[in-house]
């Protein structure tokens, strides 16, 4: 509702509030703990990505893990 259309207007989703209101909906599960570790771990992964500290996939696979890991 209110906070979706207030989102929209500071990050440019001008017309497509629906997917703030649906992104909001499918968390709301989610400890904000576990998103903000959840952010780290992408944080990291993209850091990693573009200094190339390893091979692509390792780096990807290793991050879905992470995020699996996480939801339990």
């Amino acid at each position: 509702g209110e906070k979706a259309n207030f989102a929209a207007s500071c990050y440019n989703y001008r017309g497509r509030e629906f997917r703030l209101r649906n992104a909001s909906y499918d968390s709301r599960n989610i400890s904000i703990k576990t998103l903000r570790k959840n952010l780290d771990s992408l944080n990291e992964a993209d850091r990693k990505l573009k200094i190339r500290v390893t091979d692509e996939k390792i780096i990807l696979e290793k991050l879905l893990v992470e995020l699996l890991r996480s939801e339990q």
